[in-house]
């Protein structure tokens, strides 16, 4: 038998905060526009800590399948 490794890319999330809650990055980017708008500090949607650039960590989720 030959096993064929399909590796797909499910998402792109990014580390927002100290806490390390993490969200998809479409939608915390979506969050972050909407508080800058309002002229505010953009943070955490579940503990509030400041967003800033240098905390942020991109990662992807992904999912591999042998056929």
């Amino acid at each position: 038998k030959v096993f064929i490794e399909l590796t797909l890319v499910v998402a792109v999330f990014f580390i927002v905060s100290t806490g390390g809650h993490a969200y998809h990055s479409e939608c915390v980017n979506k969050w972050i526009v909407v508080k800058q708008g309002r002229n505010e500090i953009p943070s955490c949607p579940m503990c509030r800590a400041e967003i800033s650039k240098e905390q942020c960590t991109k990662f992807k989720v992904i999912f591999s399948i042998l056929i």
